[in-house]
């Protein structure tokens, strides 16, 4: 069913009931349609007051308007906490005058106002509005020195005009020889200055070097491509070994032996460090069933090496996150015990306890919204 934008669904208490109907009776004098099908709605009015906060008839439709990207109006009965899903979304105080509450409402959502995008109006901007006009007042001409001025402003105004209307009149006809100043030739332009652009400099030039000095490069660099093998550093490795073959190459002379062998050594280690990276790009992007994939082989080849284990463990985390944001918490469990499997982690379990109390079909009220919207995701490597 197609969503119609000047259609408002009204959610609350059943305590808030005969408000409620008022406020149905304020939307449609301002131009917007009361419907209780929310699925034809393209506004969710979440009237809030106590008793809201913890009625599922409330929180079920804002809910879903975030999910659906509704747009959200809050309308406050009393003074109370906004739930986190309505913090920095329109709010219209109703608790004070129903007058002024209904200026507010018709700069939220009136149709002739332009909707929810414009700002609204408030006791504080009408209030620097007020300001504003006082300091212009300050700063203007009074009206009775414009009055006791106008004949001399007249005047220079009619002066004005007739002097501006003779030159007009000069410019046009060109006097007697109007003919012969229009036949005269156009007085040719002056060339534009051209603006010229500085080139960058030029990269300073590669130091000159003897080949006895580039075999010496050579050989320290097998030094720390030997060091970075030794200390599990492929990366190092990596750039220690192209900067050994270029060295040599440039000092015109065979690579030692030694630098054959590492680099034998380091091409299974490079080839697993570029899987790694990959893997990672994977779980960075949250494609994270092929980055799974790509970690649980990679720690099953190297179960000394703990780092594909540790991203299978965020993986987990991040599920589990992302389900219980999603409104699904008993689907959440089943990827918290996956990452408990892992490690014994206290937060973890205390997640999962979390999640098992708001199983399927509980309600998941605002201290439910409260915690889940501020979990964070696992971002390791990540920029």
């Amino acid at each position: 069913m197609k969503r119609d934008a000047q259609r408002c669904f009204i959610a609350h208490a059943p305590a808030d009931a005969e408000f409620a109907a008022r406020l149905a009776e304020d939307l449609e004098s301002v131009g917007r349609t009361p419907d209780d099908d929310l699925d034809s709605c393209g506004t969710v009015i979440a009237v809030l007051s106590a008793a809201a906060l913890e009625a599922v008839e409330v929180r079920d439709p804002v809910l879903a308007a975030k999910r659906e990207a509704l747009e959200l109006v809050s309308v406050l009965v009393e003074d109370c906490e906004l739930p986190p899903p309505l913090v920095g979304k329109p709010s219209v105080p109703y608790w004070g005058d129903r007058e002024e509450a209904l200026e507010v409402l018709r700069s939220a959502v009136g149709e002739d106002v332009g909707g929810l995008d414009d700002i609204m109006v408030t006791a504080d901007r009408r209030e620097k509005e007020a300001e504003e006009e006082a300091r212009r007042a300050r700063y203007s001409m009074p009206d009775e020195s414009f009055a006791s001025n106008r004949p001399a402003v007249i005047g220079a105004v009619v002066l004005g005009a007739v002097i501006l209307g003779a030159l007009g009149f000069t410019l046009l006809s060109g006097g007697d020889d109007g003919q012969a100043a229009a036949a005269a030739p156009a007085r040719p332009k002056a060339p534009a200055p051209t603006r010229t652009t500085k080139a960058p400099p030029p990269p300073p030039p590669e130091p000159t070097r003897t080949p006895e000095e580039w075999k010496t490069i050579g050989t320290e660099a097998v030094t720390a491509l030997r060091a970075a093998l030794q200390a599990d550093d492929i990366g190092l490795s990596i750039e220690q070994r192209d900067r050994a073959k270029q060295a040599f190459t440039k000092a015109g002379v065979a690579a030692p032996a030694e630098l054959a062998e590492l680099d034998r050594i380091l091409a299974p280690e490079e080839a697993w460090h570029r899987r790694f990276q990959s893997a990672v790009s994977d779980f960075c992007g949250e494609n994270y069933a092929k980055a799974k994939t790509a970690f649980d082989a990679m720690a099953e080849e190297r179960p000394r090496d703990r780092r594909a284990a540790e991203y299978v463990k965020h993986i987990y985390y991040n599920l589990a996150v992302t389900k219980l944001q999603e409104l699904e918490p008993w689907e959440s469990v089943y990827y918290l015990d996956e990452f408990l499997k892992r490690e014994k982690d206290a937060s973890v379990q205390d997640l999962r306890g979390f999640a098992v109390r708001h199983r399927e079909g509980a309600k998941l009220g605002y201290e439910y919204t409260k915690r889940v919207d501020t979990l964070r995701r696992r971002r390791a490597g990540c920029s």
